[in-house]
């Protein structure tokens, strides 16, 4: 919800443009349980799946007034459970932003200052791959001599 990022924002500080932003919900602790993951006793009924994701609402926001590389989640997808017509998939797939889901270990990054390495698998028209994510805790200034974004930041 917009309310979570304006609260993230004035106890963090402002998302600076070009970042990779991941919502650390603590669903980890759920894993590997599908039945704990998936939060229903069916697990194979996709209409009955119930975890926290991002609004599409607020993905447009951060887009429009961030605009973020990567949106991603500890959860099973970036759209709400028992989705069908995925918005947020959609969003981030119109606005060519990369989109991650099941995000481990999100509780052993500082809330900002991190920096994200998403290494994505390129699939010649595929729609989604596996990517191995790196995120590392940085203890002073960095300079970038790439086109890289400067800032990345880690959303609670």
């Amino acid at each position: 919800m917009m309310s979570d990022v304006y609260e993230w924002e004035r106890t963090n500080s402002r998302i600076p443009d070009g970042s990779v932003v991941l919502m650390n919900s603590g669903w980890g602790v759920r894993y590997p349980d599908f039945r704990q993951v998936f939060n229903t006793p069916t697990p194979n009924d996709g209409s009955t799946f119930h975890f926290p994701s991002w609004h599409q609402d607020t993905v447009s926001w951060l887009i429009r007034n961030r605009r973020v590389h990567v949106i991603g989640v500890d959860t099973p997808s970036n759209d709400y459970g028992p989705s069908t017509d995925f918005p947020v998939h959609n969003l981030l797939s119109k606005n060519n932003i990369v989109g991650v889901e099941n995000v481990a270990n999100l509780d052993a990054l500082p809330p900002t200052g991190a920096l994200i390495f998403v290494n994505i698998l390129k699939i010649l028209d595929g729609s989604g791959s596996l990517v191995r994510i790196l995120g590392l805790r940085i203890k002073r200034k960095i300079k970038f001599k790439t086109n890289c974004s400067k800032h990345y930041y880690l959303s609670r």
